[in-house]
């Protein structure tokens, strides 16, 4: 006998079959974030006629110490670190970070050696995109010069200190040794040595996370070696070599995980005039295209001369980059070229016609030229300044330290190429517990793009861009004022955790849930918001129970419908 309603409950648990696997495969499967497609970086400007922010001191001494010999690098994100010779109360090597619109953080050691060893001087640091930093100097705790390195990994402490130069007798102290990394994390180390009467450029390479290799000889001469690489691992040396007639300023090149080719001279001054051409220093831009200054005596007196080198092709003519006409003496130059191939220049000029120097720099465009000179250090005495050091971060802004007199002691000084502006950023976190707040062990999300508007609503004209870095951090510098931030790069199946859960601001997830913006974030004169956190969730944490599903597709039995669904924590 037929049931009556069989027929029509037949029809509704073959459609309710067909749901329920349908659901089932249209669960929501959180997938990985998806890599940017933006920028990792603000876009850069061009700042060669901004005026430097005011100077700072680095070292943080309170007694009469000297300190000299700074070397400078930034990471992608602006984030500034710097390494020094220090003598509290002997001769050490020391280092203090500045996050992008921060101040410098109180200086630590580096070495770790007995203070009773005489000579720790000439550091060189170099950072990779990640943040970690990587120092080497000479010193001679064992008796005799040797080039040591220490690892600090991003946010961490400069680890044990290892000896790189593996040859026996002793490295010379003429320019000290130099390190670049490449944006894998391997590491390129360069020095000067004499090795019981076997002189020479030395060169070791150690691979990210691993151990330095033997030391390798470039060249059977030389001082004052500079190395730059490029993303992609190829090297770029420079240092002043002996010649008949003078000193030349020679280059090598090594492709990544390849030997040493053959050396060119820079200068292209002829012959009968030729003098000296020293201490010479390297940059190298993304497309490898290469960037060298010198100190050049060609006209009698040093001047700082320039050479360029396009990607696989040879040095172009020298220019002069010093624009004073004085007789006086331009010396121990620094350059660094942002990826797009913007130059700067830095140097230690007499143009006063006194003895106590000043720094001054040059901007060069990309394929442009050389700008008009301007000093860097603002102090209105005549204190000496010298021993500088310039880093240039992606979005094209630099960052000097030198050797500054003006306390009436040798202290570590720094000025970035433009005002110091207010921050505006913070973190996007994953809200494992969709609880709205930042809870222990929840992670940063790395990959997220962030537009900043300068309206309360996020309308209008787009003033910048950021993408959180590994630890799920962004930042800006901005001018005090009123802006909207909006999240997007979002993969498929995550969602905004809820808006402002809990009593602290500082903790909680401010954006929106369906349109994925912080509106109206007001930043003041002299002060930053660093409070403005997003919260994800991801759609694999919201899976229905076993019994749930089991009461849902009991339909077809009996249509006894289903128990809802529980979220999992």
């Amino acid at each position: 006998m037929r049931i009556p309603g069989e027929k029509k409950a037949g029809i509704w648990a073959t459609l309710l079959l067909a749901g329920c696997f349908l659901a089932l495969l249209a669960l929501p499967m959180a997938s990985p974030l998806l890599a940017s497609d933006r920028n990792p970086s603000p876009p850069q400007r061009a700042l060669g006629d901004a005026p430097w922010s005011p100077n700072v001191r680095v070292d943080d001494d309170a007694g009469t110490a000297e300190q000299s010999f700074p070397s400078i690098a930034v990471d992608p994100r602006g984030n500034a670190y710097a390494v020094w010779q220090d003598f509290r109360p002997e001769w050490g090597i020391y280092f203090s970070y500045r996050p992008i619109c921060g101040s410098w953080s109180a200086s630590v050691r580096v070495d770790d050696g007995p203070e009773t060893a005489w000579a720790k001087e000439w550091p060189s640091i170099a950072v990779d995109p990640a943040g970690n930093a990587y120092a080497v100097w000479l010193d001679d705790r064992t008796g005799d010069h040797q080039v040591y390195f220490s690892y600090r990994p991003a946010g961490g402490a400069w680890g044990a200190n290892v000896k790189v130069s593996d040859t026996p007798g002793t490295c010379s102290t003429a320019g000290g040794p130099d390190i670049a990394v490449d944006s894998h994390g391997n590491a390129y180390a360069v020095w000067s040595g004499d090795y019981y009467g076997v002189p020479g450029i030395y060169f070791s390479y150690r691979p990210a996370g691993g151990t330095w290799g033997s030391s390798i000889r470039v060249n059977d001469s030389g001082h004052w070696p500079s190395i730059a690489v490029d993303p992609n691992g190829n090297a770029y040396l420079v240092w002043s070599e002996r010649a008949p007639m003078g000193v030349d300023t020679c280059f090598s090149y090594r492709p990544a995980g390849g030997s040493w080719g053959g050396n060119v001279r820079v200068n292209d001054d002829a012959a009968e005039t030729r003098r000296t051409a020293y201490r010479p220093d390297i940059a190298v831009d993304a497309n490898g295209s290469a960037y060298a200054v010198w100190e050049d005596w060609r006209n009698g007196e040093p001047d700082l001369y320039f050479s360029y080198r396009p990607a696989g092709g040879a040095w172009d003519n020298n220019v002069r980059v010093n624009d004073d006409a004085t007789e006086w003496a331009n010396l121990y130059s620094s350059i660094s070229v942002s990826p797009g191939g913007d130059a700067y220049a830095v140097w230690e000029d007499r143009r006063k016609g006194d003895v106590q120097p000043d720094i001054y720099f040059s901007y060069r465009p990309a394929g442009g030229s050389w700008g008009a000179n301007g000093r860097v250090n603002d102090d209105t005495g005549g204190a000496f300044q010298g021993s500088v050091s310039v880093a240039v971060d992606p979005s094209g802004g630099a960052h000097a330290t030198w050797r500054d007199d003006r306390n009436g002691n040798t202290d570590i000084y720094f000025s970035r190429l433009g005002t110091k502006v207010p921050a505006l950023g913070d973190l996007v976190w994953h809200d494992t517990n969709w609880n709205g707040t930042q809870d222990a062990g929840e992670p940063g999300v790395q990959g997220i793009g962030v537009d900043l508007f300068a309206t309360r609503d996020c309308a209008g004209t787009l003033v910048t861009s950021d993408v959180t870095d590994a630890n799920g951090n962004y930042l800006f510098c901005v001018d005090p004022g009123t802006y909207c931030a909006e999240f997007s790069n979002i993969s498929q199946g995550w969602t905004f955790t809820s808006q402002d859960q809990g009593a602290d601001d500082a903790l909680d997830s401010d954006a929106n849930p369906a349109t994925g913006r912080v509106s109206n974030i007001v930043v003041a004169e002299g002060e930053g918001t660093l409070d403005a956190d997003v919260g994800l969730q991801a759609a694999e944490e919201f899976v229905p129970e076993l019994s749930t599903l089991v009461l849902l597709c009991s339909g077809l039995l009996g249509l006894a419908g289903y128990a809802g669904l529980r979220l999992h924590k």
